[in-house]
This record gives C-alpha cells, structure tokens and sequence, in this order.
C-alpha cells in the first residue's frame, strides 16, 4: 500500500512543516507539493528543503500561474494513478485524523474499502477559538473549538483509489467528473464504507472512522493576510467581494471589539478597495 497526499501552496510557508511532519507521522508515502506561490514570493525549500532533498516531498513549479489548484489535482491523479494505491486531495489547512489510531495505509486497507474508488472524508471545521494573532506552533495545538456540523460545515475532501482505467477532471476543490473504462459503477464510500447515494450527497455526515479537521480561519490576523494577502479570493476576476470573504469568518466566529479593531486597521490601510484587491 502507497499513498500520496497532493496539495497546492500560496503564502503557506508559516503552516508548511507543520501539515508535511503531520502527515508523515500519519504513515503517508509522499507529498506532491504545487509551488504556486507569486513569481518573486515565498519559497516552500525556505522551510522544507530537507523533504524535498530527500525525496518525501515531490515538487512541481507552477509559481505565477493563476487559479492553478484545479489542473493541479487533475494533472497529479493522471500522473500518479499507476505509481500509488490512494491519493488524497488535501489543503495545508486540512488534517487527516483517523480515530482508532492507525495510520493512513491501515486505515485504506481496510476491507470496508474493497470496492471503493473514492472515500469522502468529511469537514469538522475549526475557528479561531477566541486568538488573535499568529503563534508559532502547529495548528492543531493552537485552535480546539469546533463548529457543529451543519449544512455549511459538512463538505469533504476525497481519498482516490489509483486505477490506470480511471481519468477524474476536478471542477471544484472536493468535485471532479469521472470516466471508468471498465463495465461496472463507480463506487463511491464514506470513512465507514457506507456507500454515499447518487455521488455528491451534502445532507450526508459521517464522522466515524476519520474526519477531516479544517482549521478554517485560524486568527483574525492571520485569516485578513492569506485570504486577501494571497488574492485567491479577493481579486477582480472573482466573483468573492470583501463582504463575502470576511462573512466566512462571521460565519464561524463570536465577533468581539478586539477583532473588530484589527479589521477596521487592516482595510484602513487601502484608501480605496480596489487597492486591496490589486
């Protein structure tokens, strides 16, 4: 059993050896990691050059190329699918946690999961729990209030099962069409086995035998600098506004005076919002 988590970084090197040590302790192969971080911005080797040397983190430039996550994941199952057995489509914000304690290759190995040709592995999205500014230490340690699942909650990353008769194009980060060259359905489980009905099924929740922690907005400051730092959401071309970026942390977090200030400083800094959004 071999495993690859593939992912695609902007502005994450703060977070970056965190999320790669995690999941090498979880017993996973490999890390396909997508640079697309700015032309002339952060370098993920500043902080993980050693995995990367030594072969447990596999690099792909696409540094400067726009909305690349899609083609990413896409171009990485094509790539990957007759060298591994599973591989999950995870972001830097997004810890695998299996509950009994086994590692990622056991947990796949498991019968349940025979006929399966991808594992939905759900959300249990996690706010700020009532921090403000960064800290150096791993995510998981810093933010432990978690949102009760709901229908705005309960979205899923996907383990794929390797097939050289399967090709997946992703239209979203957690959706992707399917074509099986083989006469039989494509069979779609959640982290229990359960068939999901009909495919992409939103009303269904399943938190046993793993989940997915997403550390969705991790402090006031640090939720301002990579949603509009980075521009993967608030740029022109989007269709995602301020009010619509900052109501993703309403969302999920008790507004305070103290949070309230750090936003009003931060957009104080652009006379105009267009200036943010350049």
């Amino acid at each position: 059993m071999k495993t690859l988590i593939c992912c695609i970084v902007k502005q994450e090197n703060l977070y970056l050896r965190d999320f790669i040590e995690y999941y090498k302790n979880l017993g996973v192969n490999n890390i396909l990691l997508y640079d697309n971080n700015d032309e002339n911005g952060e370098y993920p080797q500043q902080v993980i050059g050693d995995y990367i040397a030594n072969g447990f983190v596999i690099y792909e430039d696409v540094r400067g190329k726009y909305r690349y996550q899609l083609p990413a994941y896409t171009e990485c199952y094509e790539k990957y699918k007759t060298v591994y057995d599973w591989i999950g489509f995870f972001d830097v914000d997004e810890y695998l946690e299996i509950l009994d304690g086994r590692n990622v290759n056991e947990f796949l190995s498991d019968e349940r999961f025979n006929d399966s040709d991808a594992v939905f592995v759900y959300w249990l999205i996690f706010g700020d729990s009532g921090h403000l500014h960064y800290e150096n230490k791993p995510v998981y340690e810093r933010f432990v209030q978690y949102k009760e699942p709901d229908a705005y909650s309960n979205t899923f990353k996907v383990f794929l099962r390797c097939n050289p008769n399967l090709y997946v194009n992703f239209f979203d980060a957690n959706m992707f069409s399917w074509t099986l060259t083989e006469n039989r359905d494509f069979v779609i489980t959640d982290t229990m086995g359960v068939r999901i009905r009909g495919g992409y099924e939103y009303q269904d929740f399943c938190y046993e035998g793993a989940l997915l922690k997403h550390y969705n907005t991790l402090s006031i400051e640090e939720f301002l600098y990579r949603r509009f730092g980075r521009r993967s959401y608030a740029d022109r071309n989007s269709n995602f506004n301020k009010e619509t970026v900052m109501n993703i942390f309403y969302t999920i977090n008790e507004m305070t005076p103290e949070k309230e200030k750090i936003i009003n400083d931060f957009f104080n800094k652009f006379e105009f919002e267009d200036d943010l959004l350049k």
